[in-house]
């Protein structure tokens, strides 16, 4: 064993020791990059990176999750029942929103401009849903909330965005304008809707809507009903 102690052999142990140190410290980095990498695919895929709301495919995984949990609960209970019991919300009502002539602010204001309206759009939107509902960004300037709430709750919601998005006015290059917002809401009164079926009625209650702009209109079976606040 008297090897084991010779220079040679020592300088070819550290020579190792150091490859083996060198090889582990990319190794680690590597993986640590790759990491960071999923971590920002999976932000992502959870997140609209412009507005902070929830993906469009995130949010949509929730309001199916979230309609079924209030679909069930309904049908344990034999009705349509708008109490909470058992800290399950008996009713759910969904809201489509288009902001008004995006194109308009886009080709006077710029990209940059519409970005900022955005942005703040999704900031109001975060601020005033709680932690049972549901904010996400759908696509371009539409964006979609579900509520556990009834109509009348909804409306509430409604007008708190319309007055704070009222309050806004939105400045770029030394110009000054406002926006704002169209809506079409759904609510979940019929034990036999699906939820890609509230859905579309929230969205033709919305393109109703963006005939006139700048309302809410709700979706009945009868007919469209255009809100006054």
């Amino acid at each position: 064993m008297e090897f084991l102690n010779q220079p040679w052999f020592i300088q070819v142990g550290f020579g190792l020791s150091f490859a083996l140190i060198v090889v582990a410290f990319f190794y680690i980095r590597g993986q640590r990059q790759r990491i960071k990498q999923l971590r920002e695919e999976l932000d992502g895929w959870m997140k609209d990176a412009l507005t902070g709301l929830a993906s469009r495919r995130r949010a949509m995984e929730m309001y199916h999750w979230m309609f079924k949990i209030v679909h069930s609960a309904r049908a344990r209970q034999g009705g349509l029942h708008q109490r909470k019991e058992d800290g399950i919300s008996k009713s759910l009502t969904l809201a489509m929103f288009d902001i008004d002539h995006f194109k308009k602010v886009n080709d006077e204001h710029g990209h940059l401009a519409g970005d900022m309206v955005l942005e703040e759009f999704g900031k109001i939107l975060s601020a005033q849903i709680r932690a049972s509902d549901i904010a996400g960004r759908y696509g371009g300037e539409e964006f979609f909330v579900v509520l556990a709430a009834d109509v009348d709750g909804m409306k509430i919601f409604v007008e708190r965005v319309r007055q704070e998005l009222g309050k806004k006015r939105f400045q770029h290059k030394g110009k000054k304008f406002g926006v704002t917002f169209t809506c079409g809401i759904a609510t979940l009164d019929d034990p036999q809707c699906t939820c890609e079926e509230l859905l579309e009625r929230a969205d033709s209650a919305l393109l109703n809507g963006k005939e006139y702009r700048n309302r809410v209109v709700l979706w009945t079976p009868e007919r469209f009903i255009h809100i006054q606040f």
